[in-house]
């Protein structure tokens, strides 16, 4: 693979160590969602809107203050030096933002799922 544009991002997420979130802010960060589903070990700023909500306060991935570099670099050194055995198997959570379980919960809300009453 090359650097640039690539076709398949995924191919790119699931063969790396590491991926890194350093947002400032978000809306939901899908890419974070993305990478986990590829398997792929997390560290991400704690921005609002979306990482401590997605990694469940940093079960599934070490969350840093944002702006604090150190930390950051801190986290991305413990987290390459942990053994992959011993990390989260993030597909596990990935996947509770499936597409059918997102679809499932819009219609929910807006009262469209057939037998729920709300």
């Amino acid at each position: 693979m090359q650097p640039g544009f690539a076709e398949n991002p995924f191919a790119w997420m699931g063969c790396v160590r590491l991926f890194v979130l350093s947002s400032r802010w978000e809306g939901l960060p899908t890419v974070l969602i993305e990478a986990m589903a590829c398997g792929t070990a997390v560290v991400s700023t704690n921005c609002r809107s979306g990482p401590d909500e997605i990694l469940e306060g940093g079960k599934w991935g070490r969350l840093v203050p944002v702006g604090d570099v150190e930390a950051l670099a801190g986290a991305i050194a413990v987290t390459l030096d942990t053994p992959q055995e011993r990390l989260p198997d993030v597909r596990q959570r990935a996947g509770d933002f499936a597409q059918e379980l997102a679809v499932d919960g819009y219609l929910k809300v807006l009262g469209l799922l057939p037998g729920y009453c709300g």
